[in-house]
């Protein structure tokens, strides 16, 4: 996986006049929902919910957080997990939080999820670059590291990060000073030299944007006059892209893969949204323009084409409309046909294309119980059986009743499950509450939560979230999406 360009999302939530805080346990009640009939009807696409990755065997626990994953050829995974997660709530006077650094440790997975080697524990990476003709997986973070795919035993260590392209390493330094540094293209098995690229000048904290078969790398300026500056990496010969020319006027460049970017020629003005074009690169051809938001959701683990919403997954090659997911990605491959998500108590589930038959159907919700958690922190979802960490509610535990909290973390006193879909072709539930009370800065005492029963014909595995209505402000984050087993 190439480097990413690091976008800070910041959600900023609005206060929604407060509920009466509701607490009482075996009251039973059915929002004004309808029980619709599961209809087989025509096959359509679904991301049908196959696999989890890592699940951590305690519900109530925060464990196995993944900082970045990548498939391999056999069905396998390399990932990152964070060695030491952790997660604050928010405190009274202080806004924002503080930063805490990730502790990654790199493994590999087989097909069935199982981990069957791990790398050494003196390095601390967050993210992945796979050379897997190689046999190479290329670990960063503070520092950088080649490892063998098999054994994940240290090949090279250096201070370089890596742009993969085909099966070079195009290295720069990140953290050059003073700026600018510039670019070497070296063998990702031994990090042996294979050019020096000394007129591609890159500035710091800046990954340049490499395209090979036109001759041309694209890198931040630090010049006032322009955004980008252009090199050709043969210093020899000139830039082949046809429509260099209107590409140098760009303000910002998204880099999507090898025949897509999102180019923009305008810059903010008083808040409005620049336009944004995707255009194929080989033609210049502008495929479709966005006018209303930043179609693009980047961090150091994944960057794709976003809708309106950063869950919603537009496909690269059309802009059409893609999947919605229930919680910001780890992965995002829709040529491949590969989505993975992480789950909201630690591991990931892994979502596949494809083509089945049914409807997604509304089903009544049925509450058992509610009152507040003292000891719940952060947005939950998991199996009302007796295990979940609540006391007030432990007397409502029962089979196929599921809890559901929002957490401390958002200041929310109070909600209610407006709906809940089913989508069993993609082994989806999605439960819609509308939220009261919601004191952004301070954490309440207790987690407002529910216990709710769902139908006996609805067993097995399901990948849950929570939809918030409206949907955005989001008050309780994106970390969403949970797995579960009715039984």
């Amino acid at each position: 996986m190439s480097v990413r360009l690091l976008i800070a999302v910041v959600v900023l939530a609005a206060c929604v006049p407060a509920d009466d805080a509701k607490s009482s346990v075996e009251q039973r009640a059915a929002a004004p929902t309808t029980d619709e009939p599961a209809v087989a009807g025509p096959s359509r696409v679904v991301w049908r919910y196959a696999q989890t990755l890592l699940l951590p065997a305690d519900p109530n626990a925060f464990a196995n957080v993944l900082l970045d994953v990548e498939p391999l050829r056999d069905g396998g995974w390399v990932v990152v997990q964070d060695r030491a997660p952790v997660r604050q709530l928010p405190q009274p006077k202080v806004i924002g939080g503080f930063f805490i650094p990730n502790r990654g440790m790199v493994m590999r997975l087989n097909a069935s999820g199982t981990i069957v080697a791990t790398a050494g524990d003196s390095f601390e990476p967050t993210q992945l670059v796979l050379f897997e003709s190689a046999g190479v997986v290329v670990a960063q973070g503070a520092g950088t590291r080649g490892l063998d795919l098999q054994s994940l035993g240290t090949l090279w260590s250096t201070d370089e990060e890596c742009v993969a392209i085909g099966d070079r390493c195009y290295a720069y330094q990140p953290n050059v000073l003073p700026p600018p540094g510039t670019i070497e293209v070296r063998e990702p098995r031994t990090f042996s030299l294979v050019d020096s690229l000394s007129q591609v000048k890159v500035g710091q904290l800046t990954a340049p944007m490499i395209l090979p078969q036109w001759n041309l790398a694209i890198v931040r300026s630090s010049s006032p006059d322009h955004s980008f500056d252009f090199f050709p990496l043969d210093r020899t010969a000139a830039i082949a892209l046809p429509w260099i020319e209107q590409l140098r006027k760009a303000k910002s460049i998204s880099l999507l893969s090898a025949d897509r970017a999102l180019v923009s020629y305008e810059g903010w003005d008083q808040g409005r949204f620049p336009k944004t074009e995707l255009i194929d690169i080989p033609t210049g051809r502008v495929i479709t323009a966005f006018g209303n938001w930043v179609p693009v959701f980047a961090n150091r683990a994944v960057m794709y084409l976003q809708g309106p919403s950063p869950l919603q997954v537009l496909d690269p090659r059309d802009g059409a409309a893609g999947p919605t997911l229930p919680a910001l990605p780890l992965y995002v491959d829709l040529e491949r046909e590969l989505i993975v998500v992480p789950l909201g108590n630690g591991g990931a589930a892994v979502l596949r294309r494809e083509t089945a038959p049914g409807a997604e159907r509304a089903i009544p919700v049925k509450k058992i119980a509610e009152g507040h958690c003292t000891e719940i922190e952060f947005t939950r979802v998991q199996l009302a059986d007796g295990t979940a960490g609540c006391a007030d509610l432990s007397g409502a535990a029962g089979p196929r009743r599921v809890l559901v909290s929002l957490g401390r973390e958002g200041g929310t006193d109070s909600f209610e499950i407006t709906r809940i879909a089913v989508d069993e072709a993609a082994r989806r539930l999605t439960i819609n509450v509308k939220v009261g009370g919601v004191h952004p800065i301070s954490a309440p005492q207790g987690a407002p939560t529910q216990i709710i029963e769902f139908p006996a014909d609805l067993g097995g595995r399901w990948l849950v979230g929570l939809e918030p209505e409206p949907a955005t402000p989001r008050p309780f984050g994106f970390a969403t999406a949970f797995a579960l087993d009715l039984h």
